[in-house]
């Protein structure tokens, strides 16, 4: 749904899946870090998600 610039050493997709948001924490290093956030509605997805890219929540 959203995403952050790979071109940085971590960054963070916004996915849907079932119904459900999560956030997609992903570290690129040799093999990648792949990390799982939430379980929220849509509405829920996107508080975290802005609070994410305010640097409010990591």
């Amino acid at each position: 749904m959203d995403y952050t610039c790979d071109c940085e050493a971590v960054f963070y997709e916004l996915v849907s899946c079932g119904g459900m948001y999560q956030i997609h924490k992903v570290v690129q290093a040799e093999p990648p870090e792949h990390t799982y956030a939430g379980a929220w509605s849509v509405k829920e997805a996107r508080i975290w998600w802005l609070r994410l890219l305010l640097g409010q929540v990591r």
